[in-house]
């Protein structure tokens, strides 16, 4: 056990506990921790298109597609994309039923609720005795899996499970749409040499009982590739250094962005 006795029951005490802390981590914080994630056509444009008018308006993809988001949270991805993408329908799920409560009371999510095209369950992506629901499986033309599989254990298989409940939900041809933390983020280094916050290799508690792992790219050729199946689209480091010259310091961020697709024959 590379995590020893000790780490691995305060670990999966934590994964007993997480469900508890995200729920206490959104009635904390509400809808307002995280910015709405109106990058996704920037960063992804090939499955999240957006053309300029001549008014220089943007103006979506007319064409109806499906996207489900495992780790949707609040919505902080699905519910920009209701008001871009007007005709697409999406799916949201959560193990934190405070979030996908959350994200169901949003004006943008009952409007498009109304016309059949959102919908929000709790699910845990984790679950040894529940597969993604039937109606959603072979469905999705694109799968999110942002900024979530990091607060996911890596003992006990459990990201191995997600991976491969993720590719399940995708239509052949589908692709899933990753961003996440990645390996020597700065936040990684202040977690790192804080006192009682490593878990094992590159995996920690935050101070609020929530847990995050920095991803190398080998990682997700692994999980999504050798055990899920899935075929790489793009597979790469983004690394970004922000200046703050009030204080004169420097943040340095690592994410890791991927795209994998769904072969045809499955």
């Amino acid at each position: 056990d590379q995590y020893g006795n000790k780490a691995t029951h305060k670990i999966r005490k934590l994964h007993y506990d997480a469900s508890k802390n995200w729920n206490q981590f959104y009635r904390s914080h509400q809808t307002n921790f995280f910015n709405d994630r109106h990058y996704l056509p920037k960063a992804f444009p090939e499955e999240f298109p957006l053309h300029e008018n001549d008014d220089n308006s943007k103006i979506s993809d007319t064409t109806q597609k499906t996207v489900v988001e495992i780790g949707c949270g609040v919505g902080n991805a699905l519910l920009p994309l209701l008001e871009q993408f007007p005709k697409w329908v999406v799916w949201g799920f959560d193990f934190s039923k405070v979030g996908i409560d959350l994200m169901v009371q949003d004006e943008r999510f009952r409007q498009a609720q109304q016309e059949n095209r959102a919908f929000g369950q709790v699910w845990d992506m984790t679950s040894e005795t529940d597969a993604p629901p039937q109606e959603c499986q072979g469905v999705a033309d694109i799968c999110l899996v942002l900024f979530c599989l990091s607060a996911v254990p890596p003992e006990n298989h459990n990201m191995e499970r997600a991976a491969c409940h993720a590719a399940k939900l995708l239509k052949p041809g589908g692709i899933l749409v990753f961003r996440d933390y990645g390996r020597y983020d700065q936040a990684q280094f202040k977690l790192g040499t804080s006192r009682n916050k490593s878990l094992g290799d590159n995996f920690y508690v935050k101070h609020d009982g929530t847990m995050c792992y920095y991803f190398r790219l080998e990682d997700l050729e692994r999980l999504f590739v050798s055990e899920a199946g899935l075929e790489i689209v793009e597979l790469r480091y983004i690394r970004r250094v922000y200046k703050n010259r009030s204080k004169d310091e420097k943040r340095r961020r690592v994410w890791v962005q991927a795209r994998f697709r769904k072969p045809i024959s499955s």
